[in-house]
């Protein structure tokens, strides 16, 4: 398995209130945040705020998020955000570009990405 740790603390953190991850190479991500104040949305979108006939866009660009479901890995329930110090799973992962947060008042000392995918 190939991995990689990502923490997106500094984005959700900025004043902004949200973050967002290019995780089109990854096959399962895995969310956690510690030191969370507020609730975090997950949405995601596969529109890099590209022009239309090109394939170059990028998560700054990104529009048209819509809501997806993690699934809670200690209720094994699907959520619509991230709560409490929990850790949440998408898998297979369907999209481009995950946004955590949406704008709102959620921070967190560390919103950690754990993304994977076979060798």
């Amino acid at each position: 398995m190939i991995s990689r740790i990502i923490d997106l603390a500094e984005q959700i953190n900025n004043g902004s209130n949200y973050a967002i991850a290019d995780v089109s190479e990854w096959e399962t991500v895995s969310i956690q945040a510690i030191g969370l104040a507020g609730t975090m949305t997950i949405a995601a979108t596969i529109n890099g705020g590209e022009i239309t006939g090109s394939v170059d866009g990028n998560k700054w660009n990104a529009t048209d998020f819509n809501p997806v479901q993690a699934i809670n890995l200690t209720t094994g329930t699907a959520v619509p955000a991230v709560t409490g110090t929990n850790i949440f799973r998408i898998n297979p992962i369907g999209f481009q570009y995950l946004r955590l947060g949406d704008g709102s008042t959620a921070t967190a000392t560390k919103l950690l990405l754990f993304c994977t995918k076979p060798y």
